[in-house]
């Protein structure tokens, strides 16, 4: 009973442990995929990219649940200069597969 508790937690726990977020960050261009695949997003500041991706350019897939609301908050941060939070989870070809948006105030 002890090693499926164990094993529940583990397996619960993992896609939050396998996941990062990227903070302070100020959009400098978004652009639609030719074929509506998604929304691309680069920033101005330099991060280190820990999820192993070649390029340093988010998509965020349309696809992805709560879309409309993170684009939303994608264009609002853009037009006002707010920094963001990016929550990316693994790679997307050579992009951060984007999964959520986080605003701040500045």
């Amino acid at each position: 009973m002890k090693k499926m508790a164990f094993m529940l937690v583990v397996f619960v726990c993992y896609p939050a442990l396998a996941s990062n977020e990227y903070h302070d960050l100020t959009i400098n261009n978004l652009a639609l995929g030719w074929g509506g695949e998604g929304v691309y997003v680069w920033v101005e500041e330099s991060f280190t990219n820990t999820e192993g991706c070649n390029g340093n350019v988010f998509k965020f897939n349309a696809e992805t649940v709560l879309f409309d609301q993170n684009y939303a908050m994608l264009l609002s941060a853009f037009h006002t200069n707010h920094k963001v939070s990016l929550y990316v989870d693994g790679c997307d070809g050579n992009n951060l597969k984007l999964k959520a948006v986080r605003l701040r105030k500045n």
